[in-house]
């Protein structure tokens, strides 16, 4: 009887000692991955936070650009036509027509015409034909500049939309690398659970499997006893006992 009992116990103790070692060893790996996962998306995070500091000077001239270019475009100070002002206050006109006076008036002085009337002729003729020879050349300076202006801050404007859509991107797969992380991490965690369950299970099973070799040894034990008493003559009839 004592060797069935102990070794339902030895194979049920062997059965338990043996699932808790690997419940451990799943416990253990739930463990690991977890922490990889948090190691993970935190590196993810510190690369995603480095790219924003690195693009951030960008976004920001490509933002002040974009401002500015849409003041000016509002305001009229980028879209305003050449107009008469413009004109002779051009640096290049008011150049020509100040040389050319000066040139006008030294000629006058040393034949001694300054005041006549043939000097003053000659500097409105002179001015007129400047005007009109400058004319041109004014109104392309001044729309070169325009354009000059615009093609910088719309420049760094495209630099900006630039640096924008690049974290943009960075940021949908910032998130789509943490989101895999997460579900990896969760599966991992699940099939933890589960090969702990199952080891679990094996236990009880191991352990009701020892019991019922136990019992069934001790019923064969018992009845090859019986067997051996009555076959020998030691069973009181009366009480069906052995004597």
């Amino acid at each position: 009887m004592s060797s069935a009992i102990t070794a339902a116990v030895v194979v049920g103790g062997a059965s338990y000692l043996s699932s808790k070692a690997q419940s451990k060893a799943a416990a253990k790996a739930g463990d690991s991955a977890s922490a990889s996962a948090a190691y993970a998306a935190e590196e993810q995070g510190r690369q995603f936070d480095k790219m924003q500091a690195n693009q951030k000077p960008w976004l920001q001239q490509g933002t002040a650009a974009i401002n500015q270019l849409g003041t000016g475009v509002l305001s009229g100070a980028m879209s305003k036509p050449f107009e008469v002002d413009d004109f002779t206050a051009d640096p290049g006109y008011q150049f020509r027509m100040s040389e050319g006076i000066k040139a006008l008036d030294r000629s006058a002085s040393a034949s001694g015409g300054l005041a006549s009337g043939g000097a003053l002729k000659a500097i409105t003729r002179f001015g007129q034909d400047t005007a009109s020879n400058e004319y041109q050349n004014a109104y392309n300076r001044y729309t070169g500049e325009q354009a000059t202006k615009y093609n910088q801050l719309a420049s760094l404007a495209g630099v900006g939309q630039t640096a924008a859509n690049t974290l943009g991107q960075a940021g949908q797969q910032y998130a789509g690398n943490v989101g895999n992380i997460a579900m990896s991490n969760a599966a991992t965690q699940g099939n933890v659970a589960i090969a702990q369950g199952n080891a679990q299970a094996s236990a009880y099973q191991g352990y009701g499997n020892a019991l019922s070799k136990g019992i069934s040894g001790l019923s064969q034990y018992y009845g090859q006893k019986n067997q051996q008493q009555q076959s020998s003559g030691w069973i009181n009839p009366d009480t069906g006992r052995a004597w």
